[in-house]
């Protein structure tokens, strides 16, 4: 279930986000329970705010760096007469997100819970969101570089294919 009137169901989609762009992508379909993948549909309000992409950008982005850019949603009506929304979230290239500021929740029994520090990063592994530890950080570390040599490399084909009559400088 997704409320967007709700501060947390907006701060654990939001890790949800991270943790798909600090890993490969990938997709977010709401209205489809977690369990037993039944498709139960979402209400029309949260359609709505769904697939608004400025506010779900602007509550993505309130407390991460760098910015989150070229997420999507789409809301689809199934053959049952129910609506469900998909959200492709990119894999971020050459970039990791992380939080910039702290993250609380007030519940409304008044109890008070932190959920993010400022300087935590999420990626996903086997179906769940983790913290980045330093087993992790090694991943992200050896994706940057991979994205940076991948670059590179392009580049160079490029320039290798120049027309034969340029001088050619290896560097």
């Amino acid at each position: 279930s997704f409320d967007p009137s709700d501060g947390k169901h907006w701060h654990d989609i939001t890790t949800d986000v991270m943790a798909f762009a600090n890993t490969m992508g990938g997709y977010i379909v709401f209205g489809v329970t977690d369990s037993d993948f039944s498709v139960v549909g979402i209400p029309e309000p949260t359609v709505k705010a769904l697939v608004d992409t400025n506010m779900v950008m602007q509550k993505f982005n309130r407390h991460v760096l760098p910015h989150f850019s070229m997420i999507r949603t789409k809301p689809h009506r199934t053959a049952s007469g129910v609506t469900i929304v998909i959200m492709h979230v990119p894999e971020s290239k050459g970039k990791t997100h992380i939080f910039i500021k702290d993250v609380s929740y007030t519940y409304p029994s008044g109890q008070n819970k932190q959920l993010a520090y400022a300087g935590m990063m999420f990626i996903r592994r086997s179906a769940t969101n983790h913290v980045v530890d330093p087993y992790h950080l090694g991943f992200i570390i050896h994706r940057i570089i991979a994205n940076y040599k991948e670059s590179i490399l392009n580049v160079r084909a490029q320039f290798v294919a120049a027309p034969i009559e340029h001088q050619k400088i290896i560097i």
